[in-house]
C-alpha cells in the first residue's frame, strides 16, 4: 500500500486544514517542533514531535515568496491586517504629503490631472 509520509515510527502526526489549493507546501517554514511531511490540495501533514497539538490550535508559519502569493491571491483564504500605531502614523503622512490626491478613490470624483501642453 503506497503511503505519502512513510512510517510514524511512534511519532506525532497533525493534519492541518492548509493545502495546494491554498498556499505552495514547499515554501513554508515552521518553528521547531513541526516538520512538513506532505500535502493534498486541501490539507498539510507535520511531524509534531513532541508538541501538544488539539483540534482547533493555530500553527505559524513563514512563507516564502510562492506560498505568500498564493495564499494573498486565493479567496479560500482569510485574510487579516494588524498594524501598530506607528505603521497607521506613516500612512497617514504618506497620503496626505506623498501621493497626489487624485489617486484616491474614496474621493467623490478625482480632481483632473493638468494636460501637457494646455495651460
Amino acid at each position: 500500500m503506497p503511503s505519502l509520509i512513510g512510517e510514524a515510527d511512534g511519532r506525532t502526526r497533525a493534519v492541518l486544514a492548509v493545502g495546494q489549493q491554498d498556499t505552495d507546501p514547499e515554501g513554508l517554514g515552521f518553528d521547531a517542533g513541526l516538520r512538513f511531511l506532505g500535502a493534498t490540495s486541501d490539507h498539510l501533514i507535520v511531524d509534531s514531535k513532541d508538541m501538544s497539538l488539539r483540534v482547533g490550535s493555530e500553527v505559524r508559519m513563514r512563507l516564502r515568496y510562492g506560498a505568500l502569493m498564493r495564499a494573498m491571491t486565493t479567496p479560500a483564504v482569510t485574510k487579516s491586517f494588524h498594524t501598530t500605531p506607528a505603521v497607521k502614523r506613516d500612512a497617514a503622512n504618506t497620503r496626505d504629503k506623498a501621493i497626489p490626491r487624485w489617486w484616491y478613490a474614496d474621493r467623490p470624483e478625482p480632481i483632473p490631472r493638468p494636460i501637457p501642453g494646455r495651460i
